[in-house]
């Protein structure tokens, strides 16, 4: 837990540095809720269920994007037992460009990638990892979008079990 908020901090502090650009989007809060499929097998395949939370920082760290602190959660079942994975990452949100949307409206696209710590519970054994996800975005309207999302982690200490999902989200800024 001490490398998980050690990586938070380093994070938050080289976050302030970075220069401001034009938001995205004028939402700062996001939540998002869907489902997540394990990549490898050694976590017994199945659907998990899955949800996140992330917050928009005021400056970006490269020209023309978002950057975000994420949080998600993933687990097997909602009792919290075993089979579940805490996701802390520092990720960055780049637009891609605009189409035809729902109900005559313009679709937002992004891609977005970042890079952080997760705690992994899977098989009895749990230990915190490094952490990596990039996905594709589209805002369907200015509050609704969705996602598809690979999460990548390392193996935690005593186990063959990694984080390795992929995602299918829909959530609500605010």
């Amino acid at each position: 837990m001490k490398k998980v908020l050690v990586l938070a901090a380093a994070l938050g502090a080289v976050s302030s540095f970075a220069q401001s650009d034009d938001a995205v989007t004028p939402y700062q809060a996001a939540i998002r809720a869907g489902i997540a499929i394990p990549v490898n097998s050694d976590l017994g395949g199945g659907m998990f269920i899955s949800a996140g939370f992330d917050y928009t920082l005021d400056r970006s760290l490269l020209k023309n994007g978002q950057t975000y602190f994420s949080f998600d959660y993933i687990a097997k079942n909602t009792s919290g037992n075993r089979n579940n994975m805490y996701n802390f990452t520092l990720a960055q949100r780049m637009m891609l460009g605009q189409g035809a949307g729902l109900g005559g409206g313009m679709t937002k696209t992004y891609a977005f990638f970042g890079l952080g710590a997760a705690v992994l519970d899977f098989g009895g054994n749990a230990g915190t990892v490094l952490s990596g996800k990039a996905g594709l975005g589209a805002e369907f309207s200015p509050n609704v979008f969705g996602e598809v999302m690979l999460n990548l982690t390392t193996k935690a200490k005593g186990t063959t079990a990694q984080g390795n999902f992929v995602g299918f989200y829909v959530g609500y800024r605010f």
